[in-house]
């Protein structure tokens, strides 16, 4: 922009200030918008991955699945809305087209102007120094009677600011309600890998007394039923030389519509090293090796 602009000297103060204002409103006014479609974009993709940790017992390959999925989509709306139009970059004569478009008074005087002012071969044989000076002493008449406002109205990005406080209130909301399983849900989506607990409803301790078992080895499992009525406890277990590709074996605990017991204990005989974890009710533990 500098250089077309110093290319021409004739070219009125006026229209230089129309110009760079539009082009400053322009910016400002797609950072705005872009900046909201981002957030709304996050949110849309963000709560359902939450949501799914939160009321699924998901294993953590389609933990990293999902994580990986809200990443994407957020970095690819992120170039989307905000990067492309902040790089796309700024011309002159684009902004004296969409001014004139907007503006009919201006009788495509400022566009006239800044196409016979673009530097480039030949420019002294586009028209006559008299058109030019003509041209000038017009634009500059008839551009302080357009205000910047009336062409971009500030509007348009408040409204979409808005749409994106809106999105906004049930994430907060939610937050609010449960801000440490927020947080627990939160953490888990950034780092899927971890073996971080999630938040639930019911909470079982589990306490094992032997960490290795041998073959042939009794280990006793002992849980409590802390938080909640699980309404079935159910222990999964499968051999530790395969954990990733062992198949975990379920062997229902507790199945009643009463009452349950504070304390459940349950006796294994392993015939080979192996780990296991608890399922209960909306609960699942972390593997227990």
């Amino acid at each position: 922009l500098v250089g077309s602009e110093m290319c021409i000297r004739d070219r009125p103060v006026e229209a230089l200030k129309l110009l760079r204002g539009f082009g400053r409103r322009q910016r400002l006014l797609a950072t705005a918008r872009g900046a909201a479609a981002w957030t709304i974009c996050v949110i849309l993709f963000v709560l359902p991955a939450l949501a799914l940790d939160r009321f699924l017992l998901l294993e953590t390959p389609a933990r990293l699945t999902i994580s990986w999925i809200v990443l994407v989509a957020a970095g690819a709306a992120l170039a989307l809305f905000v990067l492309l139009p902040l790089l796309r970059p700024g011309s002159l004569l684009r902004y004296a087209r969409e001014i004139e478009r907007r503006a009919p008074d201006l009788k495509g005087a400022l566009l006239s102007l800044v196409e016979f002012s673009r530097p480039g071969p030949g420019l002294e044989n586009r028209c006559s120094r008299e058109l030019l000076e003509s041209l000038a002493a017009d634009t500059a008449r008839r551009c302080p009677q357009v205000k910047i406002d009336k062409l971009l109205p500030a509007r348009a990005a408040s409204r979409a600011l808005l749409l994106a406080g809106l999105a906004c209130i049930l994430p907060l909301v939610t937050t609010l309600l449960d801000p440490g399983g927020m947080l627990q849900l939160g953490r888990r989506l950034v780092n899927p890998s971890a073996e971080l607990p999630r938040p639930t409803s019911v909470f079982l301790q589990v306490e094992v007394d032997r960490a290795v078992v041998g073959r042939g080895q009794e280990v006793s499992i002992k849980i409590s039923v802390d938080r909640g009525r699980p309404g079935e406890v159910v222990l999964l277990s499968r051999e530790s030389r395969s954990p990733g590709n062992g198949n975990w074996k379920s062997t229902n605990l507790l199945s009643t519509a009463g009452n349950e017991p504070g304390t459940i204990l349950h006796k294994v005989r392993a015939l080979a090293s192996f780990d296991f974890r608890v399922r209960g009710g909306d609960y699942l533990s972390l593997i227990h090796i």
